[in-house]
Order: C-alpha cells, then sequence, then structure tokens
C-alpha cells in the first residue's frame, strides 16, 4: 500500500484499519501474508484486537508509515510489526 490513509474505521473482531489473517476466519484461521505499507497513515481506527493493524501469521512491514491513536492499540500482537508501538 503507497501514499494511503487508513482512518477512522471501524470493525467487529480484529484490524479495525487493516486485518492481515484472522485467527478465527471460520474452520480454518486465516493465515496472513506479506503487507508493506510505504509512506501511509494508519490512525483512528477502532475494533476488539488491534485497532490500527492486526497480524496473524503474516509479516507487516513498515516504511515511513506511522500508526497511531488507534483504539485499543495501534498493533497486535504485541511485537510482531517492528516499528509499530502501543
Amino acid at each position: 500500500m503507497n501514499n494511503s490513509r487508513v482512518n477512522k474505521n471501524r470493525a467487529g473482531g480484529d484490524g479495525g484499519g487493516i486485518a492481515n489473517g484472522v485467527p478465527l476466519g471460520g474452520p480454518v484461521p486465516l493465515i496472513g501474508g506479506p503487507v508493506t505499507l510505504n509512506q501511509s497513515q494508519v490512525s483512528g481506527n477502532t475494533t476488539a484486537h488491534g485497532g490500527g493493524v492486526f497480524n496473524f501469521g503474516g509479516t507487516v512491514t513498515l516504511r515511513g508509515t506511522s500508526i497511531t491513536a488507534n483504539n485499543p492499540d495501534n498493533c497486535e500482537p504485541p511485537g510482531t510489526i517492528a516499528g509499530c508501538t502501543g
């Protein structure tokens, strides 16, 4: 994703802004793939888990991208997305 904004979205489960995979996507979990965000913004999104970005089994690379002010957190699970905090 290049030069994009993912702002002020709501979801009922995982990934208010971006969901890269879903642990309970039906009878079989949906494993995420490679995602790269270049010069983008993820802000003001809300959901139960991973307000900004939820990552399940994939890789998310941030290049010049800000992930801020998402609820309840910016990225989940903690530590799965380098450069994303809170």
